[in-house]
């Protein structure tokens, strides 16, 4: 069994922090937002983080490669609440769907990945890896719930906007036209909560998709 306690020690320093992404599709233009919040408490534990670029730093890190035609901003600022990391990611949909984002560590989570099923008709996929592997057996349950209340206040949301939406582990609005979907990094390294959040959408104006 893998040291839980330096495990949790690693973790503890990044432990407090919102991830909100967003996806909307405007005729042939996709826009992807991605909000990282670092809480004000975590960021005092932090040694090696800037005022100027951290969040550039940490972002440079998703994209291996821009695609071409897609635009990318960085946005930081600090307040009370703590440190707000953004990147916006736009441009036509031919060329967004060719844009992957992946975070890399001990685990490997991918952000964003998105695939043409049929003309008009994509589905995009987040995979999340909590990082943590342990064996089974009651010391590895206890450490891994111990592991797990650091991250009570942690959450992970998807909001995306299309002019259909066909299918979706997430909450699909009334007017079938957006999805949400939100879990907590707790949950998912208790095993209690889904680690995936995928949607199909339709980009046609009508929501019409082939088959």
């Amino acid at each position: 069994m893998r040291n839980l306690l330096a495990v949790a020690m690693v973790l503890s320093l990044t432990a407090c922090f919102d991830v909100e992404q967003r996806l909307v599709v405007a005729g042939d233009t996709a826009t992807y937002d991605a909000l990282v919040v670092v809480k004000s408490d975590t960021l005092e534990t932090l040694e090696d983080w800037s005022e100027d670029d951290h969040c550039d730093i940490q972002v440079d890190e998703l994209d291996n490669e821009l695609p071409d035609g897609v635009e990318k901003r960085v946005t930081q600022r600090v307040d009370e609440a703590g440190l707000h990391c953004g990147v916006t990611y736009e441009g036509p949909i031919s060329a967004m769907r060719q844009l992957t984002l992946t975070k890399t560590g001990e685990g490997k989570s991918q952000l964003f990945a998105m695939r043409e099923l049929s003309p008009d008709y994509f589905r995009i996929e987040s995979r999340y890896d909590d990082q943590v592997e342990v064996d089974d057996g009651a010391m590895a349950r206890v450490a891994r719930n111990l592991l797990a209340r650091m991250f009570n206040d942690t959450h992970l949301s998807w909001y995306l906007e299309a002019p259909a939406i066909i299918a979706s582990n997430g909450e699909i609005a009334e007017d079938g036209k957006s999805v949400r979907w939100k879990t907590s990094l707790s949950d998912i390294i208790k095993g209690d909560a889904e680690r995936v959040f995928y949607v199909e959408f339709s980009t046609h104006p009508t929501g019409a998709i082939e088959i």
